[in-house]
């Protein structure tokens, strides 16, 4: 099991690795953003286009907005397996919309499909963690898919695929019982630095 030093390090390492790709990311967002166009040179005058926002827009709604499918491959089942794997096609498509109604509630802005479309087309990969976790004390197990922004995220490639994924981020000080679950005696405003890391 890793320790947290370890991370914090292998962090630390794969932000010096991926500088020059972190650098273009922020050139791609300026370009979202609309940042002032200041490269015209002295005597001309500068236009700032809105086209890189409105072709990105164009294709976060096209990737956001397209259906989904999801399928259980049926074969040559019989009627009670094929019966079971509808179940199992609706039972997905249930957890995708119970996660985006979660996601809604939690301040994320737009659906989980909306965040990925975003990333994919503003960063060029994206990322997230889904899993299933059981909420503490109400016995209930969940399907959870949280999207991050791959600029806060760290990762690795092994043999055998991804080695490593860290999602660095900040906390206020007086959410962590509520969100992590640990004491904290300081209710200030000042944020604390979390390293989410998963092997």
């Amino acid at each position: 099991m890793a320790i947290a030093e370890d991370i914090i390090e292998k962090v630390q390492q794969k932000e010096l690795d991926t500088k020059r790709l972190r650098e273009r990311w922020n050139s791609d967002y300026d370009l979202w953003t609309l940042q002032p166009y200041t490269g015209a040179g002295a005597g001309y005058r500068a236009y700032t286009s809105n086209e890189p926002r409105t072709n990105a827009k164009k294709a976060i709604g096209m990737l956001a907005g397209a259906a989904m499918t999801v399928r259980v491959p049926q074969g040559n089942d019989g009627r009670d397996s094929r019966d079971d794997d509808n179940a199992k096609e609706r039972f997905l498509l249930g957890n995708f919309k119970a996660n985006d109604e979660r996601l809604v509630r939690a301040g994320v802005s737009g659906t989980l499909r909306q965040a990925m479309a975003w990333s994919l087309v503003i960063r060029g990969t994206t990322c997230g963690r889904s899993q299933i976790i059981r909420r503490n004390g109400t016995g209930r197990a969940l399907a959870e898919a949280v999207p991050w922004d791959p600029m806060d995220c760290f990762w690795e490639y092994g043999p055998e695929g991804l080695a490593w994924i860290c999602h660095r981020g900040s906390i206020l000080r007086a959410r962590l019982p509520s969100d992590w679950g640990l004491s904290s005696n300081d209710s200030s405003d000042e944020p604390v630095t979390f390293w989410d890391y998963y092997d």
